[in-house]
């Protein structure tokens, strides 16, 4: 069994392609006791479960059907819950050798997902709170259990001590529950082996020119009533999406000046992608600021004010100065900036690049206006758009990307040995470590909210 060392910081693998230090994950041991058996979730897994999304509007899949015939053929079992939301339709996965069983059912007593060790459950979005009434599609009634069972693939959202993250490592800890989070799966270079950045940069753009067409029609007509009004829906595809918008721009007769912070990440390079497909690759009214244009030396504040839509795609690990504030909005004369897109749903910081905003938006409810008209001296207002799915909104494509992603990652899972002693760990291969690690980073988390908690 792999045991937890104190001394993380100085022992270490390194990449066979680098010399960049990586540290070996440890499985903990807890001085006050095991966590709740832990050994019991151990080997490998040799069975997939893709459940159904709880998410309103939720259309995306990490896994593809021509991933399920393949992982059929190295032996997996593999058990799709049935989804009227999912971009790709159940019989699609069944022709492809999945089994479809009934939505919600990892949540039965005496389900798959609970009764076999070697099941994992592969989703996308956060697992439903205690007590959620769920219908399956069999219309069987299914209470959300306050625990958590079986091993568990997704974004949690907890390890960066978001809201109510003790409460969700409690939820494990009673079920002896497992999370391998998603936005953990790291390579030996400590970079994610699957994301939705890019997509979520591009649908940010979109939202943002959406938000803005809108906005001008109200301005246009002496009211807000297209803003806070405003609905959106996922898209067929990106063709789909493109056509919208460039008929809408055309319809109003005028384009945008745009920002781009964060330009050259993950995110940053989906948003300028979106811009050359509405837009065309000259489109000269855009900005693309990095960490040299973002500097307080270089006052941001009044780059940022001088164009209409902001896109905010970069990500910030830990506190930082503001690079404009409410209070400069409101009293800056002459204003442009209207439309701001939170790509990175930055809420809960303290200090963080954009203190715009406190709260998450909808598809349902896209954006949230945060200065009036009259509030400031610009007759101006500002929208925010804070979407924290925003990939959806071109599910197929943001699927596809993701799923490819990961799928070599998932082939390695019915290989990794979470028992295997500290010593052996140099010698796996890297997909190996991707899911040690992940693993390590849970058990370590789900220790410091059960010792804060003691």
């Amino acid at each position: 069994m792999l045991r937890y060392s104190a001394r993380v910081a100085s022992t270490h693998l390194y990449s066979r392609s680098s010399s960049i230090p990586i540290p070996v994950c440890h499985l903990h041991h807890n001085s006050y006791g095991t966590f709740n058996n832990y050994p019991k979730i151990s080997g490998f897994y040799d069975t997939i479960i893709l459940r159904d999304e709880v998410k309103p509007f939720e259309k995306r899949t990490p896994l593809l059907p021509k991933h399920v015939s393949i992982l059929k053929q190295y032996g997996f079992n593999i058990l799709v819950e049935s989804s009227k939301t999912r971009i790709i339709p159940d019989v699609e996965y069944q022709h492809a050798g999945a089994k479809i069983i009934p939505s919600f059912s990892m949540w039965k007593p005496d389900s798959e997902a609970r009764s076999n060790p070697r099941a994992v459950v592969l989703g996308l979005k956060e697992l439903p709170k205690v007590g959620t009434k769920l219908v399956s599609s069999n219309n069987e009634e299914i209470t959300v259990p306050d625990a958590i069972y079986g091993s568990h693939i997704y974004f949690a959202h907890i390890f960066k001590y978001q809201s109510g993250w003790k409460n969700v490592m409690q939820r494990f800890d009673k079920g002896d529950g497992v999370l391998m989070d998603l936005e953990f799966l790291v390579d030996d270079n400590l970079q994610r082996v699957a994301a939705f950045g890019g997509a979520a940069g591009y649908a940010g753009i979109a939202m943002g020119l959406l938000t803005w067409i809108e906005q001008q029609i109200d301005m246009q007509n002496g009211h807000h009533k297209r803003v806070t009004e405003m609905r959106v829906r996922p898209y067929a595809s990106r063709s789909e999406l493109i056509q919208d918008v460039q008929q809408k721009l055309e319809a109003l007769g005028k384009k945008p000046k745009i920002l781009i912070v964060g330009a050259a990440g993950r995110c940053g390079r989906g948003s300028r992608e979106c811009l050359v497909d509405i837009l065309g690759g000259g489109y000269a009214d855009v900005l693309y600021w990095g960490r040299k244009e973002t500097h307080p030396d270089t006052q941001p504040e009044k780059g940022i004010v001088d164009c209409d839509i902001v896109v905010n795609d970069i990500f910030a690990a830990g506190d930082m100065e503001p690079f404009i504030t409410m209070e400069q909005i409101k009293n800056y004369p002459n204003r442009r900036f209207s439309v701001f897109v939170d790509v990175s749903c930055d809420i809960t910081s303290q200090k963080k690049a954009f203190p715009l905003n406190s709260t998450l938006t909808t598809f349902d409810k896209p954006a949230k206006r945060v200065l009036q008209e009259d509030e400031g001296a610009t007759k101006l207002p500002l929208d925010v758009v804070a979407i924290d799915n925003l990939p959806t909104l071109i599910p197929s494509y943001s699927s596809r990307q993701f799923a490819e992603s990961l799928f070599e990652y998932l082939l390695e899972l019915k290989n990794v040995d979470f028992d295997e002693s500290s010593e052996d760990i140099e010698n796996t291969n890297e997909a190996k470590r991707v899911w040690l690690r992940a693993r390590e980073k849970f058990e370590r988390k789900k220790k410091e909210a059960l010792w804060e908690n003691l």
